[in-house]
C-alpha cells in the first residue's frame, strides 16, 4: 500500500528500507550485540558507544550526538597497536540496519578460525583487483545505470534515481592514501541535489564490505519503523504495512540475511597480494604494559562448533576506556 499520512503513529514494516529513516540506532546497535560475547563496549562519552572486537583490531562508534558529522564508523586496523587499515563512514540519516549489515558480515569474517580463511571470505580468491567488476556486476544486475570509466569517476545509479553508488578513480595515482574515501553510496528522493544519506569507504575496504553495503540499495529490505520516523520528503517513495495486518507476500519475503554464508565466491589465491600489501602474518609480536614481549597467533584449527551467528564464547577481558579513546580519535 501506498503511504497512509493518516496511520497513527505505529509499527509499520516500509519498502524500500533505504529511504526510511535512521530508526533508532542504540537499540540497533543492541541487537547486533546480543548473543555475540566477542564484543565488548566503552563509552567514552555520554552520548558515543564503542564496540570493541576482543581481537582489538576492528572497532564500531556510534556518535549519537545532534551535531555528528557520522553516526556510524566502522574501523579495521592491521594490528591491535597498528595503523589503520580501512574505515567506513555513515551520516546521520542513513539507516541503522546499513551499518548493522556490515557488522553481521565483518563479524561472520572474524570468526573464521584462520587469518587466511579471513582474508578469503573478504577479498574473494581474485583480491582487491576483482572489486571494482564485482560492484559493477552488483549494478547491472539490479538494472543501474553505469558511467565513466575505470581510470575515473565511475557513478552506478538506481533508475529512479533514488540510490547510487560513486567509485573515484585512483588506478592512475597508486601512491595515494589509503585513508582516501574512494567509495560512497548515498539514498535520498529522486532528482534532489544532495542526497538524505552517504556511506563512504577507504581505499582498501574489502570487497565483501563493499558489496553487503550495496546490497541494502541494490536488494532492498523493508524496515520496521513508526510512522514518525519516517522523514516526509521519501513518503511518496515507500510502500508501508501496519504490523496489525498480514504481510503481503513481496515485504514478508523481501527481508532476507544472506550472512550465514559466504558473500563472495571463494577460490584459493596463488598469493595473496591485496592493493601491494601482503597478507597479515598469521603470528603478531606485541609487547604488554610490563614490556613483555609475547607471540599471539589469531589461527585456531578447530572451526567454531556452532554457526559463527549463534556461537556461545566467553568473554574477552574488557579493553579500557583510554583504548577506546585513543581508537575514536
Amino acid at each position: 500500500m501506498a503511504f497512509d499520512h493518516g496511520t497513527h503513529d505505529m509499527p509499520m514494516t516500509v519498502l524500500p528500507g533505504y529511504l526510511a529513516g535512521p530508526g533508532d540506532s542504540t537499540a540497533a546497535l543492541a541487537d547486533f550485540l546480543d548473543g555475540r560475547p566477542e564484543w565488548n563496549l566503552e563509552h567514552p562519552s555520554p552520548r558515543s558507544t564503542v564496540a570493541i572486537h576482543e581481537d582489538e583490531t576492528v572497532l564500531i562508534v556510534l556518535d549519537a550526538r545532534r551535531a555528528a558529522r557520522h553516526r556510524w564508523s566502522i574501523s579495521s586496523y592491521l594490528s591491535p597497536d597498528g595503523p589503520l587499515d580501512w574505515t567506513a563512514t555513515l551520516s546521520p540519516q542513513a539507516p541503522a540496519e546499513v551499518a548493522t549489515a556490515l557488522a553481521r558480515r565483518l563479524g561472520y569474517v572474524l570468526a573464521q578460525p584462520t587469518v587466511e580463511q579471513r582474508h578469503l571470505q573478504l577479498w574473494g580468491g581474485d583480491g582487491a583487483a576483482d572489486c571494482d567488476r564485482r560492484l559493477h556486476t552488483e549494478a547491472a544486475l539490479a538494472g543501474w545505470s553505469s558511467s565513466g570509466d575505470t581510470g575515473s569517476t565511475v557513478t552506478h545509479e538506481r533508475p529512479d534515481g533514488t540510490a547510487g553508488l560513486v567509485v573515484r578513480g585512483f588506478h592512475g595515482h597508486p601512491s595515494s592514501p589509503g585513508t582516501d574515501r574512494v567509495f560512497t553510496l548515498w539514498a535520498g528522493p529522486g532528482g534532489r541535489q544532495t542526497p538524505s544519506w552517504t556511506a563512504q569507504f577507504t581505499r582498501f575496504t574489502p570487497t565483501a564490505i563493499l558489496v553487503a553495503a550495496l546490497h541494502t540499495l541494490t536488494r532492498p529490505a523493508p524496515y520496521l519503523r513508526r510512522a514518525s520516523q519516517i522523514p516526509m520528503a521519501h513518503r511518496s517513495y515507500l510502500s508501508t504495512h501496519p504490523l496489525s495486518r498480514p504481510r503481503p507476500e513481496h515485504l514478508a519475503g523481501a527481508a532476507q540475511d544472506d550472512f550465514a554464508e559466504p558473500l563472495l565466491a571463494v577460490r584459493q589465491p596463488q598469493n595473496v597480494l591485496v592493493a601491494g600489501r601482503t597478507l597479515p602474518p598469521v603470528r603478531i609480536r606485541r609487547t604488554d604494559r610490563a614490556g613483555t614481549s609475547t607471540i599471539r597467533s589469531p589461527q585456531s584449527t578447530t572451526a567454531p562448533a556452532e554457526p559463527a551467528e549463534t556461537a556461545a564464547t566467553a568473554p574477552a577481558p574488557k579493553p579500557t576506556a583510554e583504548t577506546a579513546a585513543r581508537r575514536t580519535r
